[in-house]
């Protein structure tokens, strides 16, 4: 395990917190309460992730118990992804912004759909009860912090963290998952007996879509624009694809392809299964139009996005791009510091340090532009081709030019 994940997991200020707490108990045997209340606080939020991790996996569990084909486990949010790894055919993420998680699992039948997505989505709630009924059955009733003054009881915390977990995902809400608007498990229960019967699909092509997703993924996106081309013939009206293929049309240097099959998609904008998709079409028009340059409509289109879905770091690094070339830097520079990580070489960081650049020369600050220069120098090769249209646009404008080493890749 490397560092980066096992402090992703189990993060310093928990442990530090543990340590601390075992360390002054000693010294204060009389007022053991502090040390009590760090170790407690520390052990906390370590069992709230394993709580969190058991949660994600029993969506999976049940969605296989379903007859479902269990997909992807993620652990967290956000740009930067500190682990990935594929078992048993289910791919393993976690990001280092451990807050939430989901689980996807797909269902290639269409028989009983309702009571098989029921406990499907149940099966989280049902893994952390679970869980607690085993300890609660093995340790007895759950003891709360003041009543166990000088010990700090394991079972009690696993049973409580894990009953925290399952009430949560049971308040009905809307919640953001990756630019979408998706219900909580409790809003989906709820919603479910009232779905029309025909609303409640099954992909016999799921296999399908999880390798154009997982080669997406991995930037090979000439390979995967050919299989979702294949796809889309057989499913032609399925919109959320077509946002995909939008979006592979725009990193295979298909610009203006690409600038027109989304604004075709927005017309569709008012219909239930893609409007949870409207700050992805939104941030999907302002990129391309940042990379066609048209700030303008960028600007437009940005603004939307981030106005679909506020806290998004995506929608955000594109609206501090299109402040920064509207010469707004005050203001676009801590949207695009919200991506900006030189540890992870990535779409998200890549894009957010062409527009750091740009900031920083504008702003005379060249020691700073430098240093987004010779990252993005040293990462040429990584750059999307419409992010090396942009970095190279950058240059131009700088009038900067590539080192000797990357210029004539």
């Amino acid at each position: 395990m490397s560092a980066r994940l096992f402090f992703t997991l189990l993060p310093p200020y928990a442990l530090a917190c543990v340590a601390l707490g075992l360390a002054a108990g000693p010294l204060v045997p009389e007022s053991p309460m502090v040390p009590n209340a760090l170790v407690y606080f520390g052990i906390y939020v370590l069992a709230l992730r394993l709580a969190l991790i058991i949660h994600e996996a029993g969506h999976l569990v049940f969605a296989r118990i379903a007859g479902g084909k269990p997909m992807r486990l993620v652990l967290g949010m956000g740009v930067h992804e500190v682990y990935r790894r594929q078992f048993f055919g289910v791919a393993f993420i976690v990001h280092k912004n451990f807050r939430g998680g989901y689980a996807h699992a797909s269902f290639t039948t269409g028989s009983h759909l309702k009571l098989r997505y029921a406990l499907y989505v149940a099966g989280g709630v049902l893994g952390n009860l679970l869980v607690a009924a085993i300890f609660r059955v093995l340790s007895g009733p759950p003891l709360w912090p003041h009543e166990t003054y000088f010990y700090v009881d394991l079972s009690s915390i696993i049973i409580v963290t894990n009953a925290l977990i399952a009430i949560w995902s049971l308040v009905p809400f809307m919640t953001n998952v990756q630019g979408r608007r998706v219900p909580t498990d409790g809003l989906y229960l709820l919603k479910l007996p009232f779905i029309p019967q025909k609303e409640v699909k099954f992909n016999a092509d799921a296999d399908a879509l999880y390798d154009i997703h997982r080669l997406t993924e991995a930037k090979e996106y000439a390979q995967a624009l050919t299989l979702l081309k294949a796809y889309l013939e057989l499913h032609p009206t399925e919109h959320t694809q077509q946002l995909t293929h939008a979006h592979l049309l725009l990193k295979t240097g298909q610009f203006d392809a690409s600038l027109k099959l989304s604004l075709s998609l927005r017309d569709h904008l008012h219909e239930k299964a893609f409007k949870p998709y409207t700050g992805l079409l939104y941030n999907l028009l302002a990129w391309t139009y940042l990379v066609v340059d048209d700030i303008e409509q960028a600007d437009v289109h940005s603004a939307l996005a981030v106005q679909a879905i506020p806290g998004d770091v995506n929608f955000r690094g594109t609206r501090g791009a299109v402040l920064v070339e509207k010469g707004k830097i005050g203001e676009g520079v801590p949207n695009l510091l919200q991506s900006m990580d030189f540890e992870f070489v990535n779409s998200a960081t890549l894009s957010a340090a062409i527009y750091m650049l740009l900031a920083c020369h504008r702003k005379g600050d060249l020691i700073t532009r430098d240093k987004y220069r010779a990252f993005l120098e040293a990462n040429y090769t990584n750059l999307d081709l419409d992010e090396k249209h942009l970095f190279d646009r950058m240059l131009m404008r700088t009038g900067l030019t590539l080192q000797a080493a990357t210029s004539g890749t």
